[in-house]
């Protein structure tokens, strides 16, 4: 008698579970953010143009080097999630029943291979190695990340917030050779959104961990929530986001926006803080809605990019 292939055997239940697996909406706001920086705010510093010479087919290569090394991130991190996503999330948790660990393995090193080949290519074409070693460098830190780093409290933490923040700079890195290797020109503007999505990707993975604290207490992991409860939770994440807003305000003094209208140009990513605080607040907090605030926030924070005045 024939027997129908289970779910575990289907090729396209595997396909599936690799595009459903590897975030397809965190890479479209992965490339999204590298767009609306160059597109958008560095097309527009003075003099106009001349932060924006790299040819478009390398830069939709560098997108492509951050989409791919960000895909195989997320799917190696299922394969060492299985127990914490069948608790935390039980909607995506298909890895061993409608994946193969070792297909997901198999996508993660193909997806990597692929990106650093994109890097070195790049590396060659403009004879700068910092483009190789990066990229080398993220794909070790996502594996790391993973396998052991996620488990140690801020450590994992860091990590994940640092490879956030390092997505402006990756701009500076590929426009870098259209001025002589000067990466401090392209840099110190970028260095202030990248330190501003560090601040917030950090907030918002100490907000995940404490929302996931079920699944990770029953792999074992010791997050911060964990090791030093909810109410140690609940202060790091305020005054963390409150310093974000303290920070971000003071920089905008310092850049001296004109008028009401300048100030608003500005503003995108703060209502979304306040609402995060809100969200923590009082009786008891509401960890799956901060995340999602937090998120909204570095989205914001990029796609201002659209509207905002050059230097």
């Amino acid at each position: 008698m024939k027997t129908q292939p289970n779910a575990l055997s289907s090729k396209r239940g595997n396909l599936f579970g690799i595009i459903r697996l590897a975030r397809p909406l965190n890479l479209v706001i992965g490339a999204g953010t590298l767009i609306s920086l160059r597109h958008g705010w560095m097309a527009r510093w003075e003099p106009a143009g001349q932060f924006t010479q790299l040819p478009e087919v390398d830069f939709l290569l560098g997108t492509a080097v951050v989409v791919l090394l960000m895909a195989g991130g997320n799917l190696i991190n299922a394969y060492f999630d299985v127990t914490e996503d069948r608790v935390n999330r039980p909607e995506i948790a298909i890895v061993d029943r409608s994946i193969k660990r070792r297909v997901l393995m198999m996508a993660h090193a193909v997806l990597h291979i692929a990106g650093i080949s994109i890097a070195a290519y790049l590396t060659w074409k403009h004879a700068d190695w910092s483009l190789l070693l990066v990229a080398l460098a993220v794909s070790f830190a996502l594996w790391q990340y993973s396998a052991r780093w996620k488990a140690i409290p801020i450590l994992g933490n860091m990590v994940v917030a640092g490879l956030l923040g390092l997505v402006p700079l990756w701009l500076a890195l590929l426009e870098a050779p259209m001025h002589g290797g000067d990466l401090w020109r392209m840099s110190w503007p970028l260095l202030g959104f990248g330190g501003m999505a560090f601040g917030v990707g950090l907030a918002r993975e100490i907000v995940k961990d404490a929302r996931d604290e079920p699944g990770d207490r029953l792999a074992g992991k010791q997050s911060i929530p964990i090791r030093f409860g909810a109410r140690t939770t609940y202060w790091v994440v305020l005054v963390l986001i409150t310093t974000l807003m303290v920070a971000y305000v003071t920089a905008l003094m310092a850049l001296h926006p004109k008028g009401a209208s300048g100030w608003l140009q500005w503003m995108a990513p703060l209502p979304f803080m306040l609402l995060a605080i809100l969200s923590i607040s009082g009786g008891k907090p509401r960890w799956k809605q901060a995340d999602r605030w937090l998120l909204l926030c570095l989205v914001t924070g990029f796609m201002q990019c659209l509207w905002l005045p050059g230097f």
